[in-house]
């Protein structure tokens, strides 16, 4: 199989793989893409794009789902963010991990938690890899460059910054929420953590230092949020807080950590932003 990222970076940055060919469905073999579809004007694009990649460490095809996943993030560049739960049969559950003094064995890593179970579920993803686009329904990873231009195209409900910083072992984060349209839902703030390096099995085998990277690890204002109604022109501030998690199953790395929110309804994910840790007290 090529090499997804060395592929898109030979043909730069105008255009973005459709992977027409491609049939994702767990353990299968994976075919060759066959075609390309340009990429949209970016330059006033307001809208910022959520992928969730639902995904497991004994998944045999999800890194080069994985890879599907970095070439559509150096494409769209800040207008896309992906964060990866690892979710469903073929992931290993968090608690596996066992951490000593000088750190964790790579082979215990596990990545799985609860939450990222019950968004799968609730998904109804039954075979990996599969994602969704800004809350839409989970489609193969095939279909998800299609799914995040259409959702491009869409005005946001908000403009949403994000501010965190980590004081005595806690991260307080500050968000601005700037509604351009009238909103009722729910606001959410995940945690997620890259350079995880652990175990992979892959079309080749079992990968023991794979390096895992936009790693869901829990949300922090409740699995699905909370409520929050926006009237037009309204500028809405939210503090909220999580200790830096530093146990035995789960030891989070502050220069690894960023958080991600996002705004959804019904209909939903109508806007989402990422910001990094800020360490530098």
């Amino acid at each position: 199989m090529k090499n997804f990222a060395n592929i898109g970076r030979f043909f730069g940055k105008l255009i973005v793989p459709a992977f027409a060919a491609l049939a994702f469905t767990a353990c299968d073999s994976v075919g060759e893409y066959d075609r390309y579809i340009p990429l949209p004007e970016m330059e006033d694009v307001e809208r910022t794009v959520l992928l969730q990649d639902f995904t497991g460490q004994n998944c045999i095809n999800c890194p080069s789902a994985h890879e599907i996943m970095e070439l559509l993030m150096e494409q769209y560049g800040e207008n896309l963010i992906c964060v990866s739960v690892h979710a469903g049969d073929l992931a290993i559950p968090v608690s596996r991990t066992r951490f000593t003094d000088d750190g964790y064995q790579a082979a215990s890593l596990g990545l799985k938690t609860d939450e990222g179970d019950e968004y799968n579920n609730t998904a109804g993803v039954a075979h990996w890899p599969m994602g969704t686009v800004d809350g839409g329904p989970a489609v193969d990873p095939d279909q998800w460059s299609a799914s995040i231009r259409s959702q491009l195209s869409k005005e946001p409900a908000a403009k949403i910054e994000i501010e965190a910083q980590l004081v005595d072992g806690k991260i307080l984060i500050n968000s601005d929420l700037l509604a351009s349209s009238k909103f009722s839902g729910k606001y959410t703030l995940w945690v997620v953590e890259s350079n995880l390096v652990g175990r992979q099995r892959g079309e080749s085998g079992n990968q023991a230092d794979y390096v895992h990277n936009h790693v869901f690890r829990t949300s922090v204002n409740g699995t699905w949020g909370e409520e929050i109604t926006l009237e037009e022109g309204m500028r809405r501030e939210l503090s909220h807080s999580i200790d830096l998690r530093y146990n035995d199953s789960e030891r989070w790395n502050p220069a690894n950590i960023s958080i991600v929110g996002f705004i959804s309804d019904g209909a939903g994910v109508q806007q989402a932003a990422e910001c990094k840790l800020n360490i530098d007290n």
